[in-house]
């Protein structure tokens, strides 16, 4: 039975099947694992959405404004700006992820009840805006589209008749695709970094699947929790924010991290006990959302050299200190400077990353991070690019730790800037999908669970790995579709309209 290398920061495991499904809460959680040690703890994925995205998670409107004058008061001026710098004004009050045509990342353009420049999406049940958890689904671009004309329907509001679909489809045209196109991009790394996964563990797959995994690791959640922050610069002023977040996040957080305590019960055969505090799986990335945009009327009353200096030092207390496993805190505080990131980038940032030499940069950077991972995948544990364990967990002190932080985050920045950079600007094949994120990061994980209890899984080798990579893509594309989606709206964008007056 194939045995793991031992990894340079000390931690070193004997890894089979059985030891995989074992660590990281795969199989059981009845007090072995350690803090954060799961299966795609760093994915998803917006994610990952995240599609998350959500990846994020992870579509996208921008809200309808009466000219910028009135938008800018509507919106107010960001809290985040360089001394000196003109106030830019915001997407929308209401920057709320969408993975869905209704749902996280996907809301079109629209203006909310009072007239003034809103959440841009469709109201959804209880009052959340239809795309309200990683935050981005809005078009962002130098205009925003013009308010229908009075007496014309908005429409950013629900067809009445139930067509919502149709809706969806006559505001596509609205959106910007190039978030889309990032947040399905995305979200298919997530799914083939938990594929692989498992297969790293116990050693299948040689080096090259090694580096594959730590080099999507290094970046895939990065990208999901930049865009997150991003679009979620309007939501201290948005409106209904407890309904959003109720709806949103924590209403399918509790269906899908007790439907995976459920099913992974029945594939290893055994009790597991669901603890709400303690997410299971790749539903991590929900309770942290929740946490980042909590905090978000924080980050927007400081300025911008001490907002990023104290989430940087956050950042670096997750490492020095080993935090209880509740909530997955590790994780959280280690990805905060991504998401206060986000929240001070503005349009014009995005603008610049679709220049075609810095295109070109970004691809070639890709290349480089990919040769670079490649050589040192027999030097460096990949925990490092997990953010999930402290530096005593990883055997290392605090001088080598800081030390492997300091180079993780700056790979991450160099490689999420990259990754950003290539995404197509066009509409896409893809595009549309890319607005259902979060359906394939919630729901690919009953998948790649289930690959993980099979024996046959681990005796994969030669074409079959790239013949699984690709079936992953594959998934991916299928749960973003419209029957998948119709099927699955219940848990992932539920109707919310009972619960609140």
């Amino acid at each position: 039975m194939a045995k793991r290398r031992s990894a340079v920061g000390g931690s070193a495991a004997g890894g089979d099947a059985e030891a995989y499904r074992g660590r990281g809460g795969v199989a059981d959680r009845s007090g072995e694992t350690g803090p954060g040690d799961r299966p795609g703890d760093g994915g998803t994925d917006a994610g990952g959405g995240r599609g998350v995205g959500e990846v994020g998670g992870l579509g996208g409107g921008e809200d309808a404004g009466a000219g910028s004058a009135g938008r800018e008061a509507a919106l107010g001026r960001s809290a985040l700006l360089e001394p000196g710098r003109r106030a830019e004004v915001t997407p929308g009050a209401d920057l709320d992820p969408g993975f869905g045509d209704r749902g996280f990342f996907g809301s079109p353009p629209g203006r909310d009840d009072h007239g003034a420049a809103g959440d841009g999406g469709r109201r959804g049940p209880g009052g959340a805006s239809e795309g309200a958890v990683l935050g981005l689904d809005r078009r962002d671009g130098p205009a925003a589209p013009e308010p229908p004309p009075s007496g014309e329907a908005n429409p950013a509001r629900p067809d009445k008749s139930g067509n919502a679909d149709k809706v969806a489809q006559k505001t596509a045209t609205s959106r910007d695709p190039y978030f889309d196109n990032a947040k399905f991009l995305a979200v298919a790394l997530v799914v083939v970094g938990h594929a692989w996964e498992p297969l790293r563990s116990a050693a299948v797959g040689g080096r090259m699947l090694g580096a594959g995994q730590s080099f999507i690791y290094a970046f895939h959640l990065p990208v999901f929790i930049v865009m997150c922050g991003y679009f979620s610069r309007g939501f201290s002023r948005s409106r209904g924010r407890t309904r959003k977040l109720v709806a949103a996040i924590v209403v399918p957080y509790v269906l899908f991290s007790a439907g995976y305590v459920v099913y992974t019960e029945v594939l290893a055969g055994r009790h597991m006990r669901w603890d709400p505090l303690e997410p299971y799986y790749l539903t991590w990335f929900l309770p942290a959302l929740l946490a980042w945009r909590l905090s978000v009327p924080l980050w927007q009353q400081l300025r911008f050299p001490i907002a990023i200096g104290l989430a940087v030092a956050i950042w670096l207390f997750a490492g020095l200190v080993t935090l209880p496993s509740m909530l997955d805190a590790v994780q959280v505080l280690s990805f905060l400077p991504f998401f206060v990131l986000g929240l001070i980038l503005g349009s014009r940032h995005f603008a610049l990353l679709r220049r075609p030499a810095v295109r070109v940069a970004g691809a070639l950077t890709l290349v480089a991070g990919a040769v670079a991972a490649y050589a040192l995948e027999t030097s460096l544990d990949p925990e490092w690019v997990h953010w999930r364990r402290s530096f005593a967990e990883l055997g290392v002190g605090a001088p080598s730790g800081v030390g492997f932080r300091v180079l993780a985050l700056a790979a991450a920045g160099i490689l999420t800037a990259a990754f950003l950079a290539v995404v197509p600007a066009r509409r896409t094949w893809f595009s549309r999908l890319g607005a259902a994120s979060m359906y394939a990061y919630l729901l690919h994980g009953f998948v790649t669970l289930f690959l993980s209890y099979q024996d046959w899984y681990y005796r994969i080798s030669g074409w079959q790995v790239p013949a699984l990579t690709l079936g992953c893509v594959l998934l991916a594309v299928v749960l973003m579709t419209d029957p998948v989606r119709r099927v699955f709206r219940w848990a992932v964008e539920p109707r919310l309209e009972w619960l609140f007056r």
